[in-house]
């Protein structure tokens, strides 16, 4: 699961995608809580065998903590001066595979 969420936080494209980025930053498996062997085998065999069902409950779950850590019943920010909000999305300028 780690290496799909670092996949998805990463905008991997692919399977091979993210074995190229994964195999960069191979000396940090560890701080990274992969075990020393991820494979491309390994994954898919992961992906084949888990139902992709514990990844939406695990990020509902996930979402149902932010909220209570971060909301309390009465929530309100007072914001004095300027509000900016930077939106960092990327835009492809080009697309593979076309001629």
């Amino acid at each position: 699961m780690l290496c799909m969420v670092f996949g998805q936080l990463t905008s991997r494209d692919s399977m091979r995608d993210l074995m190229l980025s994964l195999e960069a930053h191979k000396s940090k498996y560890y701080h990274l809580g992969f075990d020393q062997t991820v494979t491309r085998r390994n994954l898919g065999k992961a992906n084949e065998n888990r139902n992709c069902k514990i990844f939406e409950e695990f990020a509902y779950a996930l979402i149902e903590e932010a909220r209570h850590s971060c909301y309390h019943d009465d929530f309100e920010v007072k914001v004095y001066g300027n509000v900016y909000a930077l939106d960092s999305t990327t835009i492809d300028l080009c697309h593979q595979g076309q001629g």
